[in-house]
């Protein structure tokens, strides 16, 4: 892959060398193209003495159990409608079996969700 860089900034990148360098016009003064076998993100990328330098994203502890509790947020709340609409489909058959078993299912649900939130959040 190749990346082409005009202030140390990465503009752009392609397979295709060729096509990178039509990008460059003659009023640009500090423009690189650099090749760099893995993909990476264009905005994480600087070019520091010749070289590619990517920059490092840091987490904080808050940062990373806020994404990890939106993760678990949203696993959950694909099942949890999953199983909404079953009920709903069980209910509206009055289908009493399936709206048991459903009910069931919710409980060990959100007991399984409710101990996977604490352990994020106190872990």
């Amino acid at each position: 892959m190749f990346y082409l860089f005009k202030n140390g900034k990465c503009e752009s990148l392609c397979e295709d060398k060729e096509r990178l360098e039509e990008l460059i016009t003659e009023d640009d003064k500090d423009e690189v193209i650099l090749e760099n076998e893995s993909w990476l993100n264009p905005s994480d990328l600087s070019v520091v003495d010749g070289k590619i330098q990517i920059r490092e994203i840091v987490q904080t502890p808050t940062e990373i159990k806020s994404v990890e509790l939106a993760a678990l947020e949203s696993e959950y709340k694909v099942k949890l409608n999953a199983l909404k609409d079953s009920l709903a489909t069980a209910s509206l058959a009055d289908d009493a079996d399936t709206i048991a078993e459903l009910k069931a299912e919710y409980a060990d649900l959100m007991k399984e969700y409710q101990g996977k939130l604490e352990a994020v959040s106190n872990g």
